[in-house]
């Protein structure tokens, strides 16, 4: 799956009313999001700068507005990966994300794909 179908899965998974899911399909949804992230980052970096792709995801950030022409939009990358690294490391004793929030990684994420697009078979 490419990017952009990964995060079509997560709303696809994010809206199914699964009742042995419950809330849950929020946070399983999260994950689907942060690996179109990661992804969309990958492609990126092989495209742009390879060999970046391979570094800790933090290098990458730091690395991003360096690299993206837009400065909004490599923030926006940035606070997506980080909202979706600490939603997706979850504790037992934590909610799952509610669907306002989910609503709101989903947006995110579905911009920050867009913009690290290098080609449309991204």
């Amino acid at each position: 799956m490419n990017p952009v179908e990964l995060v079509d899965a997560a709303r696809t998974v994010s809206e199914i009313p699964d009742r042995t899911l419950g809330a849950s399909r929020y946070l399983a949804a999260v994950f689907l999001l942060r690996q179109a992230l990661e992804d969309a980052l990958d492609r990126y970096w092989e495209a742009i700068e390879p060999g970046l792709e391979d570094c800790a995801g933090r290098i990458q950030m730091v690395s991003l507005p360096a690299y993206l022409d837009d400065e909004s939009a490599a923030r926006d990358v940035v606070y997506c990966w980080n909202r979706l690294s600490s939603a997706s490391h979850h504790d037992a004793y934590e909610l799952p994300p509610s669907q306002q929030e989910f609503d709101h990684y989903l947006a995110v994420t579905r911009r920050s794909v867009a913009c690290l697009r290098v080609s449309p078979a991204d």
